[in-house]
């Protein structure tokens, strides 16, 4: 106890124990400044990292569809999302995703919904399914096959006569018009 009553007396020690306490919190303060930068310089650096994957995987992208190479950009989504998958595992975050859209806003290479029945189907489009032939409904719709032509199958497969229908709806009445307009000029 004698020890604690000799500094408890001293000016000095009391000054010294003053200042010691300044420094160290300022200290303090400036340690906790500091990391909260480097925190947020690492933030930063990851965002940057993130950006320029993109960048190259963007650059892979359009230049495999510039090579008319859509089956490659499929393979390389698809690589992306079991890379991630496998590194996000361990991770608390939200599962990243991948995905490409067109102009419409139409994810490509989205998995595909089930078809729909025949019994779903408009009976103008099954009937040109079945029967393979060229149709127009009394309201002017015309309803075309698409044919599974041998160029189709490197994307497509082979296993049935059509690709599908090609529907277009058109008023007759402004087509018999301009028909009548354009004949006797020619």
């Amino acid at each position: 106890m004698g020890l604690w009553r000799f500094l408890k007396r001293r000016m000095a020690v009391k000054v010294f124990a003053a200042i010691g306490l300044l420094v160290g919190g300022t200290l303090l303060v400036q340690a906790n400044r500091e990391s909260r930068r480097e925190v947020a310089n690492m933030q930063q650096q990851a965002k940057d990292s993130a950006d320029d994957i993109a960048g190259l995987f963007i650059g892979a992208v359009e230049h495999s569809m510039l090579q008319g190479e859509g089956l490659k950009v499929k393979a390389l989504v698809e690589e992306l999302k079991q890379r991630l998958r496998a590194q996000h595992r361990d991770n608390a975050q939200p599962e990243p995703e991948v995905a490409i859209y067109d102009q419409r806003g139409i994810e490509v290479f989205a998995t595909d919904p089930p078809p729909p029945s025949r019994y779903e189907l408009p009976p103008d489009v099954l009937g040109v399914l079945e029967e393979n032939s060229r149709r127009m409904n009394s309201h002017g719709r015309v309803f075309r096959p698409v044919p599974n032509e041998v160029r189709c199958h490197e994307c497509h497969s082979d296993d049935s006569l059509l690709r599908g229908v090609i529907t277009i709806d058109f008023d007759r009445e402004r087509c018999a018009e301009s028909r009548r307009q354009v004949l006797p000029k020619v």
